[in-house]
């Protein structure tokens, strides 16, 4: 999460009205798709104003359940978002209604201190005795833990083995679950020990995969959701002067701990792209999935929240 990415210009107005947060925004280039595999289907350019005292900023994930057709929104200040997506009448992406806002708490119901809620990555699991949770990873003092749906720790924190070697805001960046795998989890940046690149990701069962980044100065992981049997990933790459990258790319987890990488799509802030710091990841069809950007709170950039349909076979 680098405090110094530049928002590009924003394209379109605001509008809000009651509780929804959100304008529709234009992806630039004319919006025309990126690629023959990635469709735009919408995009928003969300307000900060605050929700019940909470400021809506620093988006990290997202996770959505399509049971309740829940989007909930995660902030690394240690903040968890509610909220309710709506679409026009040719599927596109036009609103954002959030309806609620609360603090991570530790299993007291505490607020989390600043240095314990750099919250980073999250995905919706069913818990065992029913019902649905998020496993939350979190960076700095990196580790996995479940919370309720309201934002409560409901266990000790969980460190596998996998961590070993994190470096400084470079551990917990993307967790997902997958239907196949369960729980996978990647490390934003190389950790110590492996090769310059060349990053870690893993399961909750001791499974390891290494994973090359893309050949593009300062890229690094920062979501991931399921993609069919595979992973679709997220990378941003912001290595000044060089423009902002956002690469979209499609991992195979090979049994031998290695990966197989197709890249989808790899849009440049100098090609007109409305591009941001873009982290957080979710599916909310079987080949549709939103995108969110953190803003760092800062007034130069934005928390732009996109639409996307993956056609890769």
């Amino acid at each position: 999460m680098p405090p110094y990415l530049l928002r590009a210009s924003l394209a379109g107005s605001l509008l809000l009205s009651g509780c929804t947060l959100a304008g529709p925004v234009s992806m630039g280039n004319g919006n025309a798709d990126p690629s023959p595999s990635v469709h735009w289907c919408g995009a928003l350019n969300l307000s900060d104003s605050a929700i019940r005292g909470i400021r809506v900023g620093g988006l990290s994930d997202l996770a959505y359940d399509d049971h309740t057709h829940t989007l909930y929104l995660l902030s690394d200040r240690g903040y968890l978002f509610q909220g309710r997506l709506s679409f026009d009448e040719n599927n596109h992406l036009t609103g954002l209604d959030i309806d609620s806002a609360v603090p991570l708490t530790d299993t007291d119901g505490k607020p989390l201190t600043t240095e314990q809620a750099d919250a980073e990555g999250m995905a919706l699991v069913a818990r065992l005795h029913g019902g649905r949770a998020l496993l939350i990873g979190l960076e700095l003092n990196d580790r996995l833990q479940l919370f309720s749906l309201e934002g409560r720790a409901l266990g000790p924190p969980i460190r596998p083995d996998a961590l070993e070697g994190t470096r400084y805001n470079g551990g917990l960046e993307a967790v997902t679950y997958h239907p196949d795998f369960g729980v996978i989890s990647g490390l934003e940046r190389p950790p110590a020990g492996m090769p310059d690149h060349t990053t870690r990701l893993f399961d909750l069962q001791g499974h390891l995969w290494r994973y090359q980044l893309a050949d593009i100065s300062g890229s690094s992981l920062t979501a991931l959701a399921p993609l069919g049997h595979d992973l679709l990933a997220i990378e941003r790459a912001f290595a000044p002067p060089r423009p902002l990258a956002i690469s979209l790319r499609r991992i195979h987890l090979e049994q031998d701990g290695s990966t197989t990488v197709s890249p989808l799509a790899t849009l440049y802030s100098s090609d007109g792209w409305l591009l941001d710091n873009f982290e957080g990841l979710t599916r909310i069809g079987e080949n549709r999935y939103l995108m969110t950007s953190d803003d760092n709170f800062s007034r130069w950039q934005a928390s732009l929240l996109t639409c996307m349909d993956i056609s890769s076979p």
